[in-house]
């Protein structure tokens, strides 16, 4: 299992040639440089993220030439909050256990690891800035908010009165 880094900084082009070759994705061509740009920035309250640029040596088919890292925020103080509600382990055990049955669509996660210390995790995920995210200052169109109510909608039906809801205990319930 390769090393967990716990900054964007530590992130390098040997660690996600060792993870995507791990999971599959990376068979004949290596990974010999990245790029970063980060995403959200000032946003993330809770978390690092950053948009991965991967330059491959050679094409490897069903390889990304971009990604998204997720991380542990780096504030000490805003990751003993996320820690305290469980954030990112509740984000972990999503992509791990929900995300491919979930009945919208959601990003493919590529690589999803904790470390062992306290609030330690790295997530690796599709990029899908090529999709309308929204405008979080200015709202959204009446368009937007029809598709964000009926995705919600979706979700909700899929599990109103699911019999597994009591085996996820790290799942919170309405009456937390």
């Amino acid at each position: 299992m390769p090393t967990l880094p716990l900054t964007l900084e530590s992130l390098t082009a040997g660690w996600f040639d060792e993870v995507l070759r791990e999971s599959g994705l990376l068979r004949a061509s290596h990974v010999i440089h990245i790029e970063q740009e980060l995403v959200g920035e000032g946003a993330g309250v809770f978390g690092q993220l950053a948009r991965i640029v991967l330059t491959y040596d050679s094409p490897e088919p069903g390889a990304p030439a971009t990604l998204i890292a997720k991380m542990a925020a780096a504030a000490a103080e805003n990751r003993a909050i996320a820690t305290d509600f469980d954030l990112y382990e509740r984000e972990l055990r999503f992509y791990e256990e929900l995300a491919s049955a979930c009945p919208v669509r959601v990003p493919r996660c590529f690589y999803a690891a904790r470390g062992s210390g306290v609030g330690e995790f790295i997530l690796l995920l599709e990029d899908l800035s090529s999709a309308n995210g929204g405008d979080q200052v200015a709202g959204a169109t009446l368009d937007q908010a029809r598709l964000a109510l009926s995705a919600c909608a979706r979700i909700n039906a899929w599990w109103w009165g699911r019999a597994e809801l009591p085996d996820l205990a790290w799942l919170p319930s309405l009456d937390a």
